[in-house]
């Protein structure tokens, strides 16, 4: 192809497109708005509601509960003897027929009848005296068929032998973290420097 060729059809092709300004948009300028949802209002809209204009501006509408009232409700009939009113001692004895569900833990029973006397606890200091490392709270508790809590109350220990359980139970820690990776010790080091700033 010339150059004389090619010019001419250049010119053609220039004469015969359309200026720049004609052009027009062939997409939407804006999104669609969706129109606004009319939503109905069940109070206003329900056949059973009593609606009432109150002197200071105010609506109070009325609607009846849907359903039936039912004996495990806890406003018209509550199923829990707790929630129930004390009105009589009819209800309370009524109340005392319907079962309570199990208890999540078991309940610790002592023998109420077993009173201990002083020289129970002089046996006890004497035991605990004796060798406070087997004659343990738990072990005088049940050897006195008595709580842990009124050993330790009235059986305490003493300054020397609370010391010697304290340094045992040290040492027994200290053992363990003697068994420690480098990882975890520098884990508990840092953690222990985080506490004294809080």
């Amino acid at each position: 192809m010339s150059t004389t060729t090619f010019l001419n059809m250049r010119a053609r092709f220039a004469s015969s497109s359309l200026p720049f300004s004609s052009f027009t948009r062939s997409y939407a300028t804006r999104r669609p708005v969706k129109p606004p949802v009319k939503i109905v209002d069940p109070l206003t809209s329900s056949s059973n509601a009593s609606i009432q204009q109150l002197s200071d501006g105010v609506t109070f509408i009325y609607r009846p509960p849907p359903s039936a009232p039912s004996p495990f409700s806890t406003t018209v009939r509550p199923a829990s003897p707790l929630l129930r009113p004390s009105s009589s001692s009819s209800s309370s004895v009524a109340s005392a027929d319907i079962p309570v569900p199990p208890r999540v833990k078991k309940e610790r029973i002592f023998p109420s009848n077993h009173v201990l006397s002083e020289a129970d606890f002089v046996a006890m200091r004497e035991l605990r005296a004796s060798d406070p490392v087997y004659y343990t709270r738990t072990r005088l508790a049940k050897e006195f068929k008595c709580s842990p809590f009124l050993v330790g109350q009235k059986v305490p220990l003493d300054k020397t032998s609370k010391t010697a359980a304290l340094e045992k139970i040290y040492n027994e820690h200290a053992q363990i973290r003697e068994k420690w990776g480098e990882q975890k010790s520098m884990a508990v080091a840092i953690r222990k420097k985080r506490r004294e700033f809080w």
